[in-house]
């Protein structure tokens, strides 16, 4: 077991962020941002990488983590008009590529991740003088293994795949 837990929040944001804005809607990729990175102006509907929670999940052999990741897809019309379509097809997109997170985050810490669950959304709506805001919040959940480092020049195998010094091989079924 490594003698210290990494910290799981740079790996979960940059695939979350590499997997959502890899999705198309209507023709194009989406627009994702992290939080706290949103322009001034920003062009409708778009995708925030919110807030994320995690806690202490370790076994004999490993840390691991039980972390939730929030993802916000906003959009926005002229007052008193528009509806939840386009926030909801969104998501639906968004939900359907997150739950296939069920292999390893690798991006130079080692996780793997055991479960991708949707553990709840929320919708919310808002309204000023000028514009209707739609706010659909999807939060994941995931169960999150720290693996043990991995020695310069070690064979690693991973079902059937081996790897040695950025070469792998992967074997027929």
């Amino acid at each position: 077991m490594n003698d210290f837990m990494l910290d799981i929040g740079n790996p979960i944001n940059k695939t979350y962020f590499d997997i959502i804005s890899n999705i198309d809607y209507q023709g194009s990729k989406l627009r994702v941002y992290r939080a706290g990175s949103v322009p001034a102006v920003v062009t409708y509907p778009y995708v925030v990488i919110a807030s994320r929670t995690g806690s202490d999940a370790p076994d004999k052999d490993s840390f691991g983590y039980d972390a939730t990741q929030a993802v916000h897809v906003i959009d926005r019309y002229p007052a008193n008009n528009g509806t939840e379509t386009k926030i909801n097809d969104i998501s639906t997109l968004i939900i359907g590529a997150i739950r296939r997170i069920k292999n390893r985050i690798d991006i130079g810490e080692r996780f793997n991740v055991i479960t991708s669950t949707l553990d709840n959304t929320i919708t919310i709506t808002q309204q000023t003088d000028t514009y209707q805001y739609y706010t659909h919040e999807i939060r994941f959940r995931h169960v999150i293994e720290q693996l043990a480092e991995v020695p310069s020049g070690a064979l690693l195998f991973e079902g059937q795949t081996i790897q040695f010094e950025g070469q792998t091989l992967t074997f027929a079924q």
